[in-house]
């Protein structure tokens, strides 16, 4: 595949849920026909998750900037001033080292952290034991399984207004999480009936969702529910929400 500007901006307009309509359904259809596509997509997703740590980021600005200053130095000044900033960018670069371990290492109170912890996937075998599934479906929970999630979504939202098991609409919302869309996925949990079998997988669920976007309130909200629910989820809700 050619990497064009053009693709490149697609694929970033893609993940950053920027397209038009329009473009969007082109852009799905493209993907189903292109398994290149389709790889190049996980790569850039994939470059986004590595380029969202902030503390990196920092750092990396950081020692581009020493290397700049460092380059003028030498063209302007003697060997000893040189010296000194060679020192100087050394002593930075540990100390941003040392600062980015220390966050990495010793604090787990950052929700991308905490999600990172807590969040599994919805398992298929809850939802395919026991039961007679037709070939189709089983295609799509297979690529669930395997991670494909953008495949998962293409073909779960030509069905949206027709699935009648929640179990497999909680499989349509646990792939938007793990393709950005998080914002379709909270609906998906939050209009699973109390009466239903599947209202605590949903509430759990629909807490992960306000904890990956940093919604601490709607997130404490909803682990109180499950610990006064006092089903399956209590502990982890529990455990969660002594850690916030």
């Amino acid at each position: 595949m050619e990497r064009t500007q053009e693709l490149f901006e697609k694929i970033e307009g893609y993940l950053n849920n920027t397209l038009s309509q329009d473009e969007l359904t082109a852009f799905e259809k493209q993907m189903t026909e292109s398994e290149a596509l389709q790889q190049e997509v996980e790569k850039h997703r994939a470059l986004h998750d590595a380029l969202s740590d902030t503390d990196v980021l920092a750092f990396r600005e950081k020692v581009i900037k020493i290397g700049k200053e460092i380059k003028a130095e030498e063209q302007q000044s003697g060997s000893g001033f040189l010296k000194f900033w060679k020192i100087a960018a050394v002593l930075l670069v540990l100390v941003s080292v040392g600062s980015l371990l220390w966050f990495t290492m010793g604090s787990k109170d950052s929700s991308k952290e905490l999600y990172a912890e807590y969040y599994k996937p919805f398992p298929v075998e809850d939802v395919t034991r026991g039961e007679s599934v037709n070939e189709k479906l089983k295609d799509i929970l297979s690529k669930y399984t395997n991670g494909q999630y953008d495949k998962v979504v293409i073909a779960l939202e030509k069905w949206k207004d027709s699935i009648g098991k929640e179990q497999v609409k909680l499989y349509l919302a646990n792939s938007y999480l793990n393709t950005n869309k998080e914002e379709k996925a909270i609906p998906i949990f939050q209009n699973v009936s109390i009466n239903s079998q599947y209202y605590e997988n949903a509430r759990w669920y629909l807490a992960l969702t306000h904890l990956k976007l940093d919604q601490i309130p709607q997130l404490k909200q909803v682990l109180q529910q499950l610990i006064a629910y006092n089903g399956i989820y209590k502990e982890k809700a529990e455990a969660l929400l002594k850690e916030l």
